[in-house]
């Protein structure tokens, strides 16, 4: 039997109830001084915290995926269009990907052939992590990465996206 994250979490001993009934969670900023050093944030606001989408498109050159400072589970998806080349997309480490977390890149692809992508880690000349070329065929593509604790790994490839 599958059960959600909120029902998961319900069954912790000290948030459990909280977390399942929605209510705010004591959340401690320690950069802050007085009333500003507490906080409160309801599930909704951590769920969005830990797990952060964004969009873009890239007709050349590089596009850099940043995902959240807090997220777990980033999305990005990359809408490709133009002439065939190399297109380096851009892991970004600044937020220091935590061991464990994971990157889905989406890739929206034309029906072109011959557009190269190139995913890197960190910079435009850091690791490579893996390639692909589109085919013409206009299937889209998944890549998936995880966090080491200071930089992204590949693990896979879903092409068509959708299987």
């Amino acid at each position: 039997m599958s059960e959600t994250l909120t029902q998961t979490l319900a069954r912790n001993p000290i948030l459990g109830a909280v977390l399942a009934r929605g209510d705010a969670v004591p959340v401690l900023d320690v950069s802050g001084t007085g009333l500003g050093k507490d906080a409160m944030a309801t599930m909704l606001e951590l769920m969005k915290a830990l797990a952060t989408r964004t969009a873009s498109a890239n007709s050349t050159g590089n596009t850099t995926v940043t995902p959240g400072a807090c997220a777990i589970q980033h999305t990005e998806i990359i809408t490709l269009t133009g002439a065939a080349g190399t297109r380096k997309i851009i892991l970004d480490v600044a937020n220091a990907p935590t061991a464990g977390a994971r990157c889905l890149v989406r890739i929206e692809c034309p029906a072109t052939a011959g557009l190269l992508l190139d995913f890197r880690n960190a910079t435009a000349g850091g690791t490579q992590l893996t390639t692909a070329e589109t085919d013409g065929s206009g299937d889209d593509m998944v890549a998936e990465f995880g966090g080491t604790g200071t930089a992204w790994e590949f693990l896979r490839f879903v092409i068509p996206a959708n299987a």
